[in-house]
């Protein structure tokens, strides 16, 4: 009876070719792992530059000084009040043909109250890359506590400081499993009605993902 002794060439074919395939799971593995900060990194980048954007517009309480657009152009304390009409305003100064939240134009004593940049990154008028997978346009948008989107036609008295509702950074053509995750990071679930919302709801994607946080006036 014969012993064969070692293997055919059609066994350390099929061997090595299985062991490429075991090595090409594994390299795409490490490659999605280690893509610039990986998933969960991106994530979490994304909603700390979006608190961090929304207290650099929005924010009129706290220690520290006046150090938001809201406070310092929008004179927070007044009787008047005026808030970014777009994410640039926070790094360009604004001019009193610009247009606030509620799309009227600034006095010249509020564009004369940009001094300094209120974010310590510039915010281009052509949109903002928070992390990948998350862009940010430039123009916000204003809803009323009703959650109704500001318009020309709707739009509040142009002074109207107590009109109370939110500011929403909008992130256009973003992932469902992306808005889904910013969700659950920021929210802690999925309901969509706090700070992050989505549209559709209907399972499509890419969405319409925004970051809403509290104004009051325009």
């Amino acid at each position: 009876m014969l012993i064969r002794r070692g293997a055919t060439l059609f066994e350390v074919i099929v061997t090595v070719a299985i062991l490429a395939v075991i090595a090409g799971a594994v390299y795409l593995n490490e490659a999605q792992a280690s893509r610039p900060g990986g998933a969960a990194a991106n994530v979490d980048q994304a909603a700390q530059l979006l608190a961090e954007i929304a207290d650099a517009a929005g924010r009129t309480t706290g220690t520290g000084g006046a150090t938001s657009f809201n406070q310092f152009i929008g004179n927070a304390n007044a009787n008047t009040s005026a808030n970014a009409g777009k994410l640039s305003l926070l790094t360009t100064k604004l001019t009193n043909t610009d247009l606030n939240s509620c799309m009227y134009q600034y006095t010249t004593a509020e564009a004369n109250r940009w001094v300094t940049p209120f974010f310590y990154r510039i915010l281009p008028t052509t949109g903002f890359q928070l992390s990948p997978g998350y862009f940010a346009q430039d123009s916000l948008i204003r809803y009323s506590l009703a959650g109704v989107a500001t318009t020309v036609a709707n739009r509040p008295a142009a002074n109207d400081a107590s009109a109370f509702g939110t500011l929403a950074i909008v992130m256009p053509n973003t992932q469902l499993s992306d808005a889904l995750a910013l969700l659950a990071r920021v929210e802690g679930d999925q309901t969509g009605l706090g700070a992050v919302r989505y549209y559709p709801k209907d399972g499509s994607t890419p969405v319409t993902l925004e970051y809403h946080f509290t104004i009051r006036g325009c």
